[in-house]
């Protein structure tokens, strides 16, 4: 798929438990940055899975933020490290589209 190709994945979990994604062509790839739109719902089923309301997710490598919107979309407190300044803008720009107030440390 081309950089700037538009799809939107569903994603599902088969009978041994392995996760699958359709796509269809309204998912967002960032122009040579990581894809994020379509990722939020499969980051949160990990978030439900793994951790309780209130609980602190931490992502060492955060990208364009989806860990962080996933646990703040489900009432967790999202914190990250990313070195790379446009992604980072674009991590900030998601939380405060959330009506968030993002904080740099």
């Amino acid at each position: 798929m081309s950089r700037g190709a538009r799809k939107t994945c569903e994603w599902w979990e088969d009978s041994d438990g392995v996760w699958w994604a359709g796509c269809d062509e309204s998912f967002v790839f960032n122009e040579g940055g990581p894809a994020f739109n379509g990722l939020v719902p499969l980051v949160e089923n990990a978030v439900l899975n793994h951790t309780d309301e209130g609980d602190v997710i931490y992502d060492p490598f955060l990208g364009s933020g989806t860990t962080i919107v996933a646990a703040e979309r489900l009432g967790r407190l999202g914190r990250g490290v990313e070195l790379e300044p446009r992604y980072v803008a674009v991590a900030l720009q998601r939380l405060a589209d959330m009506g968030l107030q993002p904080e740099l440390a």
